[in-house]
């Protein structure tokens, strides 16, 4: 049996323990809470956000929604110069439907089937005849009434809004999935943004 050693060996050494890291015994100070009133402020204004949004919408669905889309609204780009000083070509015009029109109002139609350019659109003053037995209409830079003789179904709508030259810079408002799509991104990213705020500051 090997005797145990009498001197101690070299990996005998003691080793002193490491000193355990300073605790700090400050008191940990907590953010100040937020105010009542301020927590109100910032609630109230979000609630704000959504009505208002809620009311553009709502206002868009009554006034500028396009036909196509179950709204009241037809775009078009005013073209020539049969109606200056009154519209200029490249004139953005919204038009608004109505059950019938009366004499002085500017209204847009499509050429009656049947007739010489059946289809197009022209956009003239009524200065005479009714919805019924058709209309009498003209350029306000014209001195002779026009050929085609449009009722009530032809008419698309009275002069609502004119935007002046904003038609030549923007034909996609023509289209209105278009105008649709975008308003629908603009719908939903405010709607995220409105709803993320809460969690961030929570």
């Amino acid at each position: 049996m090997r005797p145990f050693p009498s001197e101690p060996l070299p990996w005998d050494d003691e080793v002193e323990p490491a000193s355990p890291a300073p605790v700090s015994t400050e008191p940990v100070r907590e953010a100040p809470p937020e105010s009542r009133r301020r927590r109100t402020l910032r609630w109230a204004w979000r609630v704000a956000s959504v009505l208002i949004f809620v009311g553009l919408i709502a206002l868009w669905a009554v006034t500028l929604r396009p036909v196509s889309l179950g709204g009241p609204a037809t775009y078009l780009t005013v073209s020539g110069r049969s109606m200056q000083p009154t519209l200029r070509g490249g004139d953005l015009v919204i038009l608004h439907e109505r059950e019938t029109y009366a004499t002085g109002d500017i209204v847009a139609y499509r050429i009656p089937a049947g007739e010489p350019g059946a289809g197009n659109r022209v956009i003239h003053r009524i200065v005479g005849g009714s919805g019924g037995e058709g209309y009498v209409t003209r350029g306000d830079n014209r001195t002779s009434d026009d050929q085609w003789r449009p009722t009530d179904e032809d008419v698309l709508g009275k002069l609502w809004v004119r935007a002046p030259g904003v038609g030549q810079f923007l034909p996609q408002l023509r289209a209105p999935l278009i105008v649709a799509t975008l308003a629908a991104i603009l719908a939903v990213w405010l709607v995220f943004d409105w709803w993320r705020k809460p969690k961030a500051d929570a």
